[in-house]
């Protein structure tokens, strides 16, 4: 769970899902984490009125039974990052307000202390109870079935984007949030007294910073107003836009966006300030359908997917986790992001192996999955050929078998500009000493396992063609 500088890529997978409604044996495929977004009074619709078998969404107009997902994902060996969003009306600090749930759950009080959120404290000291892996005496339980211990639940997020402007969503200030995840964390550290935050009921039980939007600017305010580091895990989003003219924004490849420096000056500031704390990337993603100008192919998004996760993993992130598992235009108008699934929408119809019609980005992110989880990548990477081409070297755990993955991207243009270099190039690949090539792979539609490349080779010379899929170099000691 803790920062590590070998970083083993079968626990790096994420996606992002809603309410219990993706199948588990598909998450399986593409991804070992599962980043939930959950709403307060899914649980507590009114106050000490717990519902974790019967949770109420109302979107879905029918009750879910969280314990029994969580269980089919354990099962599965798939872990779990649990967020919890908004205020219940009951909570909330402006409950007569049409957005009620988008303000502080401090009911009547000033929102900007710990001691006044004792309500949401209580929450997620139930929460980690229940879904944590200690034991409770029944008295200090408030479910209706006294359940605890069940080990169902890997880190709490206590909500989503809490820096981000009303504009997205939400009216809950830096100061307040602060305030909030004092309290959730561990009852500010005791103070609120018994049965208050998630620390008092699994002390092992990791938390998790809310998803920033911000990231760097909004992670330094918030320990600054805490007045110390109440998470375990530095969890942030990107998404590779560059604003072109006023009001009109363009989605750009990984490589000429700040994605890299960003995620870079994060993993420095752990390091020096929060050593230990794993920097976690838990957003990130492509529209594929033309509802906004962030539009992308299929293939560009497809490719971005296994580039962004690799300039990430390079740069000291140890998860990333995209958005999102299913296409969300399949009711009211579409938004961005509408279309960044990996699998289209619950309309389009589809017979085959899994519920939803994969995407070209299923198959990709699935490839990428299944042909790096028994390797573990140590930070080797190379940027060649004038800052164009990218090299990532993974090895197995007793080194006796090799992995480089490698791609190539022109320099930054503007998109409307007439493309001023190839979309591909010839690279000559260089065999180590010691070691000798066995097979070279693409990821395409329709499949796991990839795609044989054409090359050749003289031995310790490989030579193949590069564009923007990236391929993957498969080596063992002779």
């Amino acid at each position: 769970m803790f920062a590590q500088t070998s970083i083993p890529m079968d626990g790096f997978f994420g996606v992002n899902v809603f309410r219990c409604q993706e199948s588990p044996e598909d998450i399986d495929d593409i991804s070992s984490w599962i980043r939930d977004y959950t709403h307060w009074s899914y649980f507590e619709p009114n106050n000490n009125e717990y519902r974790f078998m019967d949770a109420i969404l109302p979107k879905i107009k029918d009750t879910v039974n969280y314990d029994d997902y969580y269980k089919q994902l354990k099962a599965l060996g798939v872990q779990s990052l649990f967020v919890v969003m908004s205020s219940p009306k009951w909570a909330s600090s402006r409950p007569d307000d049409e957005k009620y749930d988008q303000f502080a759950p401090s009911l009547d009080q000033g929102g900007l202390e710990p001691e006044h959120y004792k309500e949401y404290a209580e929450f997620f000291y139930q929460l980690a109870a229940r879904y944590g892996g200690k034991k409770h005496d029944e008295k200090d339980l408030l479910t209706r079935d006294k359940l605890s211990g069940l080990d169902l639940v890997s880190v709490i997020e206590p909500e989503n984007e809490p820096d981000g402007p009303p504009d997205w969503g939400d009216q809950i200030t830096l100061e307040e949030y602060a305030a909030m995840l004092n309290a959730a964390y561990d009852g500010n550290e005791g103070k609120l007294g018994k049965g208050y935050g998630v620390k008092a009921a699994d002390p092992d039980m990791p938390v998790s910073i809310g998803g920033l939007g911000f990231n760097l600017i909004a992670l330094k305010e918030i320990v600054e107003l805490a007045g110390r580091q109440p998470f375990d895990v530095i969890n942030v989003h990107f998404y590779t836009f560059k604003h072109v003219r006023e009001n009109y924004r363009i989605a750009t490849p990984p490589e000429w966006s700040s994605l890299e420096s960003d995620m870079r000056e994060i993993a420095e500031w752990r390091n020096k300030n929060a050593p230990g704390k794993p920097v976690w990337l838990t957003e990130i993603g492509w529209d594929t359908k033309d509802y906004s100008t962030e539009q992308v192919s299929e293939q560009e998004a497809a490719n971005y997917l296994i580039r962004s996760y690799l300039l990430s993993l390079g740069a000291g992130v140890e998860k990333c986790f995209w958005f999102i598992f299913r296409d969300l235009d399949d009711g009211g108008k579409p938004q961005v992001f509408s279309s960044s699934g990996l699998f289209e929408n619950n309309n389009v119809e589809w017979q085959g192996k899994t519920r939803l019609k994969p995407k070209l980005t299923y198959w990709y992110n699935a490839t990428f999955k299944s042909l790096t989880e028994d390797y573990v990548f140590e930070g080797d990477f190379h940027v060649l050929k004038d800052s164009t081409v990218r090299q990532y070297d993974f090895a197995d755990a007793d080194e006796s078998k090799k992995l480089s993955v490698l791609w190539y991207c022109p320099k930054e243009r503007k998109r409307w500009d007439p493309i001023p270099e190839p979309l591909e190039i010839d690279h000559d690949f260089q065999v180590p000493e010691g070691w000798k090539l066995m097979k070279v792979l693409r990821p395409v539609d329709g499949t796991m396992k990839g795609k044989e490349v054409n090359f050749t080779t003289n031995q310790s010379d490989v030579k193949f063609k590069l564009d923007g899929t990236p391929v993957f170099v498969f080596l063992e000691k002779k």
